[in-house]
């Protein structure tokens, strides 16, 4: 009495599982043919000799070099020319303030306010 309804469960089971692996599967008509297919994409018909053996390439990364080469050159420079600015007193001295000449000192009574560097003197 049992195995019946567990019979006819497997059944149905194996039924519909069956019925699905059926629907993936695509039929032979509605695969692409090889005649169909585009050359553009094929691996095998492109050939890279253009782009890599004829010293397009070698030429092409020479010229990047040299460009990054004339960049590192140009930051160095620029680099050394902040540091000899850096070193005049206008930065380096604390009572200049920022300014290019040193502020004038005056009277306690005759102060002003600088808007340069916002401190009275």
């Amino acid at each position: 009495m049992m195995k019946y309804p567990i019979l006819l469960l497997l059944l149905a089971f194996f039924s519909i599982t069956g019925l699905r692996a059926q629907d993936t599967k695509t039929p032979n008509s509605a695969r692409p043919s090889n005649e169909n297919r585009n050359p553009d994409f094929d691996v095998k018909a492109k050939n890279y000799s253009d782009e890599f053996g004829s010293g397009n390439y070698r030429k092409e990364l020479a010229k990047l070099r040299k460009e990054n080469e004339k960049r590192v050159a140009k930051a160095m420079k620029e680099k050394k020319k902040d540091l000899r600015r850096s070193s005049r007193p206008q930065f380096s001295d604390a009572s200049y303030f920022g300014h290019k000449r040193p502020p004038k000192k005056r009277k306690p009574g005759k102060k002003k306010f600088c808007k340069e560097c916002g401190i009275v003197h």
